[in-house]
């Protein structure tokens, strides 16, 4: 039975559509993968990464009324979450870009040889910090923004940014789980399947906390289109059943049988089938309160 009443005073947000749901997904997915990269040290995954979160930002921009304008956006991180988010884009790009760089010229160029951290001078290790702490601030930044809409229940809350922080490492892992292997193989593929369960268990229990510990009446009859209304399908399938569920299974299956390499890759899409499907559910189910 579809959930279409609302309380008083209250409608669905119309405003953040595909765009901005993208924009989160692959900034999200870019950002995760280079945290997971940066500490393997696996420039490929690094250098996606980077792609990713650019392209998210561009589709960002896009979808600003007067894209010509955009420039103004970075000029409020004081009092604005999307100004700090984009500035913390184009700190992470600039430095994960000399990171790399670097990373290459060491290893000869190759991108998939792994570079361990005893290997790298001080200098080159502040940078990858500095990298890998504005990397999280970009997956944490879509919580953050959405936590400080007050008018909107559902994402005003000390979850948003726990949940999308942990969508993007799930993300960033189903893409790592695609991609070549780096000079350290079969140990770098363990590392990710054990992370991999760790996520999923995680983001199980955010979830649930959002289902179960939601107090305002908007909030609730958001979960309930997500639960009973027309966001069940997404919510149940897309989210619980494909993109948890099945990908925790096929890791803890693939821990055991380290040899069978189409289990991983499997994991990896629906990993990021689940996440995609994650973030279109919040931004979709986000009901306005307005003032009565």
């Amino acid at each position: 039975m579809a959930v279409k009443e609302f309380t008083v005073g209250s409608r669905p947000q119309a405003v953040w559509g595909w765009l901005v749901i993208m924009d989160f997904f692959l900034a999200g997915t870019g950002s995760g993968l280079f945290i997971l990269s940066l500490i393997l040290g696996y420039p490929l995954g690094m250098t996606v990464g980077v792609i990713l979160v650019l392209l998210g930002g561009a589709l960002l921009l896009a979808d600003l009324t007067r894209p010509t304008n955009a420039w103004r956006v970075i000029m409020r991180p004081q009092s604005s979450w999307l100004s700090r988010g984009t500035v913390s884009i184009i700190v992470f790009a600039i430095l994960a870009i000399i990171h790399i760089a670097y990373l290459l010229t060491s290893s000869g160029g190759s991108m998939v040889n792994s570079t361990s951290w005893a290997n790298i001078p001080g200098w080159e290790k502040i940078i990858a910090i500095l990298s890998g702490v504005t990397a999280a601030t970009v997956a944490l930044y879509p919580g953050f923004l959405l936590g400080s809409m007050r008018g909107i229940p559902l994402w005003n809350s000390v979850l948003s940014p726990a949940l999308f922080l942990s969508s993007a490492l799930i993300a960033g892992l189903g893409v790592a789980l695609l991609l070549p292997q780096g000079a350290n193989g079969l140990r770098s593929l363990i590392a990710l399947q054990v992370a991999g369960v760790g996520f999923i268990l995680l983001q199980f229990l955010l979830l649930l906390s959002l289902l179960f510990t939601s107090q305002v009446e908007a909030t609730k009859t958001a979960v309930l289109r997500l639960t009973q209304g027309d966001l069940k399908s997404q919510f149940y399938f897309g989210i619980l059943t494909f993109g948890l569920i099945i990908p925790l299974a096929l890791l803890l299956i693939s821990l055991g049988t380290i040899t069978n390499t189409m289990l991983p890759l499997a994991s990896g899409i629906l990993l990021l089938i689940g996440q995609l499907m994650l973030r279109y559910s919040l931004v979709k189910a986000g009901i306005f309160v307005s003032p009565v």
